[in-house]
């Protein structure tokens, strides 16, 4: 198992400083770089700048999310400003990590130092990227019928198959989870579940310092089910990641109109799931060259031309550093200790 995990390690790190190079190099090779500079000089950059400025507000409905999520886990109401300030700084800190992984690992630690349960506070966490894949995937196999018309590519139906099976895995994992509440057998099945999963986490957390060698990890997964089961917060937690997948709609749906392209709006809120899957994946810093390159592909399935599509791109990185900027503003107004606060 190490010498597994030590293999995907180096291949992982291997991708991670090869890849966005040999992406943006296929890139650069495919576009026409006068096409691309006519087309920047027609952008409207009024435009562009609304489309922008909806980056920072989905970040904060991220905030907002995550705040409604630790609540319970900690026993206690979150300051909406401290899981603001603390979210853009994890933002900022981690948005260049493998999956931005560095803001999570941020997150878990100050949360963690501040109010203790780092463990129930990394499951918020956990928590979080679920329902935003399983609401990514409930958009993309709700929005597939109505795309056929726009595109007739193969790659569509692949698409919808992999749907599907995130879907139907998220789906009998949400089950299981709400049957071990009530039975014993379902209980147990949970339990096998926990025994690795703790393993694992304390093998990690003794790496992080979380703890210290024979101290051991609890994770009790009836309590960190319990929040989920509240109607209410879960309805909010589950608005809060569609309305952060529309914000994304609507910035790209705006900076194709900045580009002078006509798109329909629900092309962008089908793609824009997809790219949130493909930006998780750990294999580049920041997405670069993985982004450039799933635009143009994607976009060009629905007959976006290669040059747009790696504008709005670079829109969305730009989108993307406004929102980190600003948690770098946060860090240089904190003072370190203040961080830890």
């Amino acid at each position: 198992m190490i010498l597994m995990g030590s293999g995907f390690d180096n291949v992982r790190r291997i991708l991670y400083w090869t890849l966005p190079p040999v992406l943006l190099a296929f890139v650069f090779l495919r576009i026409d770089l006068i096409q691309l500079q006519y087309n920047f000089s027609l952008v409207d950059p009024w435009l562009l700048m609304a489309g922008l400025l909806l980056f920072p507000v989905a970040t904060l409905v991220g905030a907002l999310r995550w705040m409604v999520l630790l609540a319970p886990y900690n026993n206690t109401s979150i300051p909406f400003t401290y899981a603001v300030k603390h979210f853009w700084i994890g933002l900022a800190s981690g948005y260049f990590t493998p999956g931005a992984i560095g803001m999570d690992v941020y997150r878990v630690m100050v949360i963690g130092k501040r109010y203790g349960n780092y463990f129930l506070n990394m499951s918020a966490i956990l928590t979080e990227k679920f329902m935003s894949l399983f609401v990514c995937m409930v958009v993309i196999i709700l929005l597939y019928p109505v795309m056929m018309p726009f595109s007739s590519s193969p790659v569509m139906t692949e698409i919808l198959i992999m749907a599907y099976a995130l879907f139907l895995i998220s789906l009998v994992t949400i089950i299981v989870i709400l049957l071990a509440h009530h039975h014993s057998g379902f209980q147990r099945i949970l339990s096998a579940v926990e025994r690795p999963v703790t393993q694992w986490l304390q093998i990690n957390a003794i790496r992080l310092r979380i703890i210290k060698r024979g101290e051991t990890v609890k994770l009790p997964f009836r309590k960190i089910i319990m929040p989920l089961l509240q109607p209410s917060r879960l309805s909010i937690l589950l608005t809060c990641s569609v309305v952060i997948q529309i914000l994304a709609a609507f910035a790209s749906q705006i900076f194709f109109d900045a580009a002078g392209y006509q798109i329909t709006f629900l092309v962008n809120m089908f793609l824009g799931p997809i790219f949130y899957f493909i930006l998780l994946i750990p294999i580049s810093f920041g997405g670069i060259g993985v982004r450039e390159a799933s635009f143009i592909f994607l976009y060009g399935l629905f007959g976006v031309p290669t040059e747009t599509a790696l504008l709005i791109s670079f829109f969305s990185m730009i989108g993307g550093l406004l929102s980190i900027s600003i948690g770098a503003l946060f860090i240089f107004l904190e003072k370190p200790a203040a961080l830890e606060t």
